[in-house]
C-alpha cells in the first residue's frame, strides 16, 4: 500500500506543476495591471505605480517571477497578499473551515437524499416508486443549483423564514445553501446507485443467495449493496472538486465566508499571489481527495487491492 501511495503522489507532481504554470500566465494575461487596482481611487503618479510595482516584484520577468513564485511554494510559502499584506497561506486556513463545512454538509445531504432514493428504484425497478426517482433525478439535474438556491431564498428565508438567507452566524444558516450545492450531487448518486442495482440483481451470485433462501433484505446488504456503492465511492471523490466550485457561486449568493467568497474578491482586486494559492490548495485537495477514493476501493473491493502491487 505504501509503493502505491508513493507512486501516486509522484505522479501528482507533474499536475501540480501543469498547474501552477497555467495559474501563473492566465493570471499575468488578464488585462489590468495589479499596481493599477490597488492604487484605484487614489490618482497616483507613474512613479508611484512604478514604485508599487519594484516592491511588489512585477517588473522582474515573468521567467524569474516564476522561478520565485515555485521557489516560495517548494517551501511551502504562498505568499503575501497584494491587498491585505498578509500570509495567503494564513488567510486560507482562515477560510477554509467555512468551505470545508458547506461541502461535507452538500455531500451529507447528497448521501441522505440519492442513496435512499437510488436503493428503492434500483430494488424495485419500473415501479411507481422507480418512476418518482427517476423524476428526482431529471430535476435533480436539470435544474442549475444556483437557480435552485435563489428559489430555496425565496420560498424558506424570505416568504416563509424558516432558515437565514445570509451569513454564516448560526446552524440553521447552512442548511440551504447545503441543500442548493447538494442537490445535484443526490440526484447523480441516485441514478448511479439505481442502475447499478439493477445490474448487480441480473448477477448469477444473486440467484445463487436466493435460492439458499436469504431473505430480500439479506441479499441487498450483504452482496448487491456493498458492490453498488462503488461507483458511489468514486462518483463521491470526482465531484468532491465540483462541490468546491460549486461552493465559490454559493458562497457569493448566500454571502458566507469561505474559500469561494476569498478567491472571488482575490480575482476582483487581481491578487495574484492569494488566487494561485487558492487554486494550488484546491488542487492539491483534489489530488488528495482522489488518493483516499482510490485506498477506499481496496476496502471496498480486494481485487482492486490486490492490483495496488502492480499499478
Amino acid at each position: 500500500m505504501l509503493i502505491f501511495i508513493a507512486r501516486r503522489l509522484l505522479q501528482a507532481i507533474p499536475v501540480l506543476l501543469g498547474v501552477s504554470i497555467l495559474v501563473f500566465l492566465v493570471l499575468y494575461l488578464i488585462p489590468g495591471d495589479p499596481a493599477q487596482i490597488l492604487l484605484f481611487g487614489s490618482s497616483p503618479t507613474p512613479h508611484q505605480v512604478e514604485q508599487l510595482r519594484q516592491q511588489l516584484g512585477l517588473d522582474q520577468p515573468l521567467p524569474k517571477q516564476f522561478v520565485d513564485f515555485l521557489g516560495r511554494v517548494i517551501h511551502g510559502d504562498l505568499g503575501q497578499s497584494y491587498v491585505t499584506g498578509q500570509s495567503v497561506a494564513s488567510e486560507i486556513w482562515s477560510n477554509v473551515g467555512a468551505t470545508f463545512a458547506l461541502t461535507f454538509a452538500a455531500m451529507g445531504v447528497g448521501v441522505l437524499i440519492g442513496v435512499p432514493v437510488g436503493i428503492v428504484s434500483g430494488v424495485r425497478p419500473g415501479s411507481w416508486l422507480d418512476r418518482v426517482g427517476t423524476a428526482f433525478v431529471v430535476l435533480g439535474t436539470a435544474v442549475p443549483f444556483f437557480w435552485l438556491a435563489i428559489v430555496l431564498i425565496l420560498i424558506f428565508a424570505v416568504n416563509l423564514g424558516w432558515f437565514p438567507s445570509l451569513g454564516t452566524g448560526s446552524p440553521q444558516a447552512i442548511v440551504l445553501p447545503a441543500v442548493a450545492l447538494g442537490w445535484n450531487l443526490a440526484a447523480i448518486i441516485a441514478r448511479l446507485l439505481r442502475n447499478s442495482l439493477v445490474d448487480i440483481y441480473l448477477q448469477p451470485y444473486i440467484r445463487v443467495a436466493r435460492a439458499k433462501g436469504l431473505s430480500a433484505r439479506a441479499i441487498l446488504v450483504r452482496h448487491a449493496l456493498k458492490n453498488a456503492l462503488i461507483p458511489v465511492v468514486t462518483i463521491l471523490g470526482l465531484q468532491f472538486g465540483n462541490l468546491l466550485a460549486g461552493a465559490v457561486v454559493i458562497e457569493v449568493i448566500f454571502g458566507r465566508n469561505g474559500i469561494g467568497s476569498y478567491l472571488v474578491q482575490a480575482i476582483t482586486a487581481k491578487d495574484i499571489p492569494a488566487v494561485q494559492g487558492v487554486v494550488l490548495f484546491i488542487a492539491v485537495l483534489y489530488i488528495i481527495v482522489n488518493l483516499l477514493v482510490e485506498l477506499v476501493y481496496g476496502f471496498l473491493d480486494p481485487r482492486i487491492r490486490r492490483g495496488w502491487a502492480t499499478s
